[in-house]
């Protein structure tokens, strides 16, 4: 595919360990950013949403 991504350098990591993916330092300085989640009150107890909420948080984290 011709399709390209920009994504944070540990996640993209993860990617081109399991192959097919290349990785390509982009023509532009980097600067931090911030990730933050928003949900619906009504979906604060559901436990597929927390499970989600975890793992994307989980995939973040500056121990992941």
């Amino acid at each position: 595919t011709d399709l390209a991504v920009v994504m944070p350098r540990s996640i993209a990591m993860g990617f081109a360990a399991q192959g097919g993916h290349a990785l390509i330092e982009p023509a532009f300085p980097l600067r931090d950013f911030e990730v933050s989640l928003h949900w619906s009150r009504r979906h604060q107890d559901d436990p597929a949403h927390g499970w989600m909420r975890q793992r994307i948080q989980a995939s973040f984290s500056p121990d992941a």
